[in-house]
């Protein structure tokens, strides 16, 4: 529901945030204490890409964007190149798009879920 309301740039700024997270080990371990769901959970709704539906706050396709975005904007680290293997724009861009699925939903703050 609001997932669709973004253009396929955004879309995409989406998709390396998630396979970011999943890929690059920074959370083994850890997925469930900080995403809220577990590794096999988001390698499902990375699977199912772009047919999400994030219309129930709950859902794990809005806890993944949600907890994930999260994580890349203010929990991960990243070097330069490590960014550039993930990330086909900057750290701006991924913000950006944060905040705006967020204000899409109707959530003021950012944050984990």
């Amino acid at each position: 529901m609001y997932f669709s309301q973004l253009n396929e740039q955004e879309k995409q700024i989406i998709l390396e945030s998630m396979k970011a997270v999943l890929e690059s080990g920074e959370l083994e371990y850890e997925y469930h204490s900080r995403l809220g769901i577990e590794e096999k959970e988001l390698k499902e709704v990375i699977e199912k890409f772009p047919n999400l539906d994030d219309s129930n706050d709950g859902s794990n396709d809005a806890l993944v964007i949600n907890n994930c975005l999260n994580e890349i904007c203010y929990g991960m680290k990243f070097t330069e190149d490590k960014w550039r293997k993930y990330f086909t724009k900057n750290y701006e861009d991924v913000e950006r798009v944060y905040k705006k699925w967020a204000q899409l939903r109707g959530w003021n703050p950012t944050g984990i879920r």
